[in-house]
């Protein structure tokens, strides 16, 4: 929740503009950042994805920083995950 709103992660229409994606390859690790800039807070938010060569799992976790001045309080968020089969 942004402002006390909803605002799916990366939504262009809930005011999301993407900016970059950076990705690092350690040869035992693998990470992808991708980074939106959330306009109606100046905001900008990344979601990271980790994965570790022999693990059966991943990491994923979103990073914020503010972007001028801030107009927003980023009170939580929530990243559904399908089930794996």
């Amino acid at each position: 929740m942004i402002n006390g709103k909803h605002a799916p992660f990366g939504s262009r229409a809930d005011g999301y503009e993407f900016e970059r994606v950076g990705t690092e390859n350690t040869g035992r690790s693998l990470r992808l950042a991708v980074s939106y800039r959330f306009k109606p807070g100046n905001l900008r938010v990344t979601r990271h994805v980790a994965v570790i060569a022999g693990s059966p799992t991943f990491e994923m976790w979103i990073h914020t920083d503010p972007v001028g001045d801030l107009h927003c309080q980023a009170r939580a968020w929530a990243s559904p995950m399908p089930p794996i089969c």
